[in-house]
C-alpha cells in the first residue's frame, strides 16, 4: 500500500469550496498486440484513453521506457502517432512502457473543457524465451522405489521459460510416441517442475525423458539425459519391520520449519499443486493462523483437492495465501492426535499470491487548514508508484504546485506536506507499477500498473471582489447570450473560456457596465464554462464561472437525440440531456455510469433507463437492451458479456409519453478471455416426463457460450405450487448431463419445477419456471 499525502493550503478557500474543485481525468493505457517481445514479430503498443469520454482528443504523444523518453531516432523504435512499434528483441528492449499525452476536450463533470497532460500506468514487456537445459543441473543418479510406493521423477535442469509456467511431460525411451501425464491420468501426475508416478510396479522401471513445452513460442525441448528407476519388489513372505513402516520423505528432499518455508509464488485465479511426496503414511494438510480449507479427495471440481499426498488449489484468491504444511502421520501406531510443530517429517510452504495492483485517491482537510492528499496503491508488497502533477513526476515537479515543508518521496507510504499556490491548476495523479515486477510471475493483469487521475482547478479562489457572478445559461443559436459580473473597483478584469482567456471587444463579443459579457449572435461553438476574473492591486484574485448551453432550432423537431443535439420540448425548461455515459469492465462485466441533465419539472418526467449494447461485427444501428432501471437510477453493472469480444452502449432515457431521448455511445471496450471460470447462464427445462408414481425425468438444456462459463452442476429445485409449507426438494447432477430425476413426489399434484447451473464462479439465475402435474 503506497500513501502519497500532498497538504494542500489554498488563500481563503474552505473545505467545501476544495471538494468542488475536483474532478475525475480519464486514463491513458498502454495496449499491445503481445506481451512478449518475439524475434519474428515486432510488437505494437498503442496509447488510448479509457472509455466515456468521446470529445476528448490525444494532440502529442510521448513514448517513455523504464522512466527515460525514447527517442524518435532510435533503429529499434517506430513512432507513427500514438502507436509505437518496438523492433528489438533484446534484453534492454525489455521494461516499463508508457505513454505521455497532451489532451484537449476532456469534458468534466461540471461540463467544462480543459486540456491537461496525463501519463498512462506502465505495461511491462518481457522477451519471450527459451532456453536450454542445463546440462550440470542434470542429475545422473538412478531414483531407486519400493513396488506399490510412489516414485517422483525430477526434470533437472529445466530451461528458463517466459512465459511461465511451461507445460511439461515425460516420454519413455522404449516408446517415444507417447507423453505421459495427460490431465485425467490416474497413474501419472505432473508437476511444474518432475512427474510422479503412484503404485509403481517392476513394469515401471527404465529410463524416461522430460519434455518442456513453450506454447507461446511454440517450442519443445527434451532432456539430454534420461532419468533411471529401479523398482525393488516385495517380498510377500518378508515380515513387516517397523523401519519399512515407518513415513519416509521422498519429496521434496529435504524437510523444512515454519521458519523457513518452501515460498512458492502464484498469480491470483491461477492453479497451483504444493508437492508432497511421503510413503508409507497417512498424510494430512493444515494452514497455520486460519481455518484449513475443506480438502477433498474425490472431488474433482472442489477449489481444495488432495491427489495423492499432493494439495491442489484452483483458481487460487488471495485469501488462500498463508502456510500450508504437509504432514506424514505413521500409517501403524497412530491414535487419532497429532501435535503440528512436532510431527515428522514434513513439509511447509508459505504460499504467496499475486493479484494487480490498485490505486485510490482523495483530499481531505487538516486542523491547520491544510489538505491531506492521500494516494494508496493496494497489492504491492515493496515497489512504490509514483505521483505525477501534469505528467511529470513529483519529485521533479513538485515547485509547480508550491514548496514542500518536508518531503517523503522513497518510503511507502510517501508523505509531502507543502502550501500550494493559489494559482495551481492540472493533474494530479497516483500511479502504481505491475505487480510482476515484484516476482518471476505471470498471470492476467499483473503486467499492468494502475493510475488515478485528479485535475485541480483553481477559479473559485475568492468571490470577495465579485458582487455578483454569472450564472448558467441556455440560448438558442443566434441569439443574445448575457453574462452578469458585477466587480468592486479592482485593477485587472477579463474573461475566460474553458480556462483560456478570451479575446473581448470583437464583432460578437463586448463588455458592459463593470465586465458584463454579452455574446451576440450566438452560434454552437460558443458553448462552454466562462470565467469572470477580477484582479485587486494587493494581487487577490477571484473568478466566478457559468456554462453557457447553445441549442440548435433545426433539432429541436427529433424526437430522438443525442448530448450534443438536446431534444427541446415546446417548454425550455423540458429539456433534458443524457450524457458523460463510461464503462469500466471488470472481467466478464461492464460497470455503466451516465449522468442527467436537466430541471427538475423535466426530471419528474422520465420513466425509465434502457442500457442498449452492441457487440462488434454486429450492423452499425443493431442496438439490442441490455438492461433496464428506474428513473432514479444512474449506474448498473451488465453482466455475463462473452468474453474476448468488443462492446459499447449507449442510454436510453424514456419519458412517461414514449419519447425518448439517446445518449451518444461509449467507445468500444474489450471484455478479455478470463482465465478461470465464469458465470454460467441459466439453463432451458425442455420437458417432464412422469417415470413412476413418485419420480419423474427432467429434460433441460444449457447454453455455452465459453468454454470456461460450463457448468460443473446442474441443481433442480422443485416444490409443490398448492402446498401451504412450500417446502422446496433439491436434487443435483454432474454438469455433462442433460436429464434429472425427481423423486418423493405426489400424485394429482402440480410441482414448480427450475434449473440453476453452478461453477466455480458462482450460481446462474434460475431458470423460467415449469409447471408439471402428476397422475396415477
Amino acid at each position: 500500500m503506497i500513501v502519497l499525502i500532498l497538504t494542500l493550503c489554498l488563500v481563503r478557500v474552505t473545505i467545501s469550496e476544495l471538494e468542488s474543485q475536483l474532478f475525475d481525468l480519464p486514463s491513458l493505457n498502454v495496449q499491445t498486440d503481445q506481451l512478449y517481445l518475439h524475434k519474428k514479430f515486432s510488437t505494437n503498443l498503442s496509447c488510448e484513453l479509457s472509455a466515456g469520454y468521446s470529445e476528448a482528443r490525444m494532440e502529442s504523444v510521448i513514448w517513455i521506457k523504464d522512466k527515460e523518453i525514447i527517442s524518435q531516432n532510435d533503429t529499434e523504435y517506430t513512432y507513427n502517432g500514438s502507436i509505437l512499434t518496438v523492433h528489438g528483441t533484446r534484453p534492454h528492449n525489455e521494461g516499463e512502457y508508457q505513454c505521455l499525452a497532451e489532451i484537449n476536450r476532456i469534458r468534466l463533470s461540471n461540463r467544462q473543457l480543459i486540456r491537461t497532460t496525463i501519463i498512462s500506468s506502465p505495461l511491462k514487456i518481457r522477451r519471450a524465451r527459451f532456453t536450454k537445459f542445463d546440462e550440470t543441473l542434470v542429475n545422473h543418479a538412478a531414483i531407486t522405489v519400493r513396488e506399490n510406493e510412489v516414485a517422483r521423477l525430477p526434470c533437472a535442469g529445466m530451461p528458463d521459460v517466459i512465459p511461465s509456467p511451461a507445460s511439461i511431460c515425460f516420454q519413455r525411451l522404449e516408446n517415444e510416441d507417447d507423453c505421459l501425464g495427460s490431465k485425467n491420468d490416474t497413474k501419472y501426475f505432473i508437476t511444474d517442475s518432475g512427474m510422479q508416478i503412484s503404485l509403481v510396479t517392476p513394469s515401471d522401471a527404465g529410463f524416461y525423458h522430460c519434455l518442456v513445452r513453450n506454447e507461446y513460442l511454440n517450442q519443445t525441448k527434451k532432456s539430454p539425459k534420461p532419468v533411471l528407476i529401479i523398482v525393488t519388489e516385495t517380498n510377500s513372505t518378508e515380515k513387516a519391520t517397523p523401519e519399512l513402516i515407518k513415513p519416509v520423505l521422498v519429496y521434496p528432499a529435504k524437510e523444512t520449519t515454519l521458519d523457513k518455508p518452501i515460498e512458492l509464488a502464484v498469480a491470483e485465479g491461477e492453479d497451483v499443486i504444493l508437492e508432497c511426496v511421503i510413503n508409507m503414511a497417512k498424510i494430512v494438510w493444515i494452514k497455520h493462523n486460519d481455518t484449513t480449507p475443506n480438502v477433498t479427495m474425490d472431488d474433482n471440481t472442489s477449489r481444495f483437492q488432495q491427489i495423492w499426498g499432493n494439495l491442489k488449489i484452483r483458481s487460487v484468491a488471495l485469501g488462500d495465501a498463508g502456510i500450508y504444511s504437509c504432514l506424514g502421520l505413521p500409517i501403524v501406531g497412530w491414535e487419532g492426535s497429532h501435535d503440528h510443530n512436532k510431527t515428522r517429517p514434513r513439509i511447509d510452504y508459505n504460499l504467496v499470491v499475486y493479484s494487480p495492483s490498485g490505486v485510490r485517491l482523495s483530499i481531505t482537510s487538516q486542523f491547520d487548514k491544510r489538505y491531506l492528499l492521500e494516494c494508496l496503491a493496494t497489492n504491492l508488497r515493496y515497489e512504490i508508484p509514483t505521483a505525477y502533477i501534469n505528467g511529470t513526476s513529483i519529485v521533479h515537479n513538485i515547485n509547480e504546485m508550491g514548496i514542500p515543508s518536508n518531503t517523503n518521496f522513497y518510503n511507502n507510504p510517501i508523505r509531502v506536506h507543502m502550501e500550494v499556490k493559489t494559482t495551481f491548476t492540472g493533474s494530479i495523479q497516483c500511479v502504481s507499477r505491475p505487480a510482476m515486477v515484484e516476482a518471476e510471475i505471470y498471470g492476467y493483469g499483473l503486467e499492468r500498473g494502475k493510475s488515478m487521475n485528479m485535475f485541480v482547478m483553481n477559479n473559485l479562489n475568492s468571490n470577495d471582489l465579485i458582487i455578483k457572478g454569472p450564472t448558467n445559461i441556455t440560448v438558442p443559436a443566434g441569439q443574445t447570450a448575457d453574462f452578469p459580473c458585477i466587480v468592486t473597483r479592482v485593477k485587472a478584469r477579463s474573461w475566460m473560456k474553458n480556462n483560456r482567456t478570451l479575446s473581448l471587444f470583437t464583432a460578437r463579443r463586448t463588455i458592459i457596465g463593470s465586465n458584463s459579457l454579452r455574446i451576440s449572435k450566438v452560434e454552437l461553438s460558443d458553448e462552454g464554462m466562462y470565467t469572470c476574473v477580477a484582479q485587486s492591486e494587493s494581487g487577490q484574485t477571484s473568478y466566478s464561472s457559468a456554462y453557457l448551453t447553445v441549442t440548435d432550432d433545426s433539432t429541436t423537431k427529433a424526437p430522438v437525440v443525442t448530448s450534443t443535439e438536446p431534444f427541446l420540448d415546446k417548454k425550455k425548461d423540458m429539456k433534458i440531456d443524457v450524457e458523460d455515459v463510461r464503462g469500466f469492465v471488470t472481467g466478464t462485466e461492464v460497470r455503466i455510469q451516465w449522468s442527467v441533465l436537466g430541471k427538475m419539472e423535466a426530471l419528474t418526467k422520465i420513466a425509465r433507463f434502457s442500457i442498449e449494447a452492441q457487440s462488434f461485427g454486429s450492423a452499425e444501428d443493431s442496438w439490442i437492451e441490455a438492461e433496464s432501471v428506474d428513473s432514479h437510477v444512474r449506474a448498473t453493472t451488465i453482466k455475463s458479456l462473452i468474453p474476448d469480444n468488443k462492446y459499447k452502449f449507449r442510454i436510453k432515457m424514456i419519458r412517461d409519453d414514449g419519447t425518448h431521448v439517446l445518449s451518444l455511445p461509449t467507445e468500444w471496450m474489450n471484455v478479455e478471455a478470463t482465465s478461470g471460470d465464469v458465470l454460467p447462464l441459466a439453463p432451458k427445462i425442455l420437458s417432464v416426463y412422469q417415470r413412476s408414481s413418485e419420480t419423474a425425468k427432467v429434460l433441460f438444456s444449457h447454453n455455452v457460450l465459453i468454454e470456461n462459463a460450463a457448468a460443473k452442476t446442474f441443481v433442480i429445485i422443485y416444490n409443490e405450487v398448492s402446498s401451504d409449507q412450500n417446502k422446496s426438494q433439491v436434487t443435483q447432477v454432474d454438469g455433462s448431463q442433460n436429464e434429472a430425476i425427481i423423486t418423493g413426489l405426489t400424485f394429482d399434484t402440480q410441482y414448480s419445477i427450475r434449473a440453476i447451473a453452478e461453477n466455480s464462479a458462482g450460481k446462474s439465475v434460475s431458470s423460467g419456471e415449469y409447471l408439471f402435474n402428476t397422475t396415477r
